[in-house]
């Protein structure tokens, strides 16, 4: 874990302490489609990565603004992660460690 001073200019030379990050947690995936020219009677096909595909995260809030699991008891969302997928369809998401 690295540590980071955190420093703001003031009048006067004031430190605000060591802000704490963890090492964000990598998640990978592809994003692909079936063409739907080249679709079999059993529903297969040719699949192909979807390129530059936009993928967000997002986290559930309650109505204090807390995280919660359950989507059924969200009062909000709030993005914590975003990226594109390359010409293949193939992605790397890195979402925060903790969300506490």
């Amino acid at each position: 874990m690295t540590h980071y001073p955190v420093r703001q200019q003031m009048n006067e030379p004031s430190t605000l302490g060591v802000l704490v990050m963890p090492y964000p947690v990598p998640y990978t995936g592809r994003i692909s489609v079936v063409d739907a020219t080249d679709v079999e009677e059993d529903g297969t096909g040719t699949v192909q990565g979807l390129s530059q595909a936009l993928i967000r995260a997002y986290i559930y809030l309650d109505q204090d603004g807390s995280y919660i699991d359950d989507p059924t008891g969200a009062a909000s969302v709030l993005q914590i992660g975003e990226t594109r997928a390359d010409q293949d369809g193939q992605f790397e998401l890195l979402i925060p460690a903790n969300l506490n």
